[in-house]
């Protein structure tokens, strides 16, 4: 089991939260699972997390829940 503090992680690379660190984790695992020539041993979700601590993934996120307009 890989150990990562996923608080530093949203905090270093300014994701929100935690529900927007897992999808962004899962969109690049996904991604680095459909590319060709892969080895069938590599571990995508240990590898998206590493890529995106270190910052070689740039996460964008347009609209946080604090700035959401809100409806009344």
């Amino acid at each position: 089991m890989i150990f990562c503090d996923i608080d530093r992680i949203c905090r270093d690379r300014n994701i929100p939260n935690k529900y927007v660190l897992a999808l962004v984790v899962a969109a690049r695992a996904r991604q680095l699972s459909e590319r060709k020539g892969r080895l069938e041993d590599e571990k995508y979700i240990s590898r998206a997390i590493d890529e995106i601590s270190r910052g070689d993934v740039l996460v964008s996120c347009p609209m946080d829940a604090h700035s959401a307009p809100r409806r009344e």
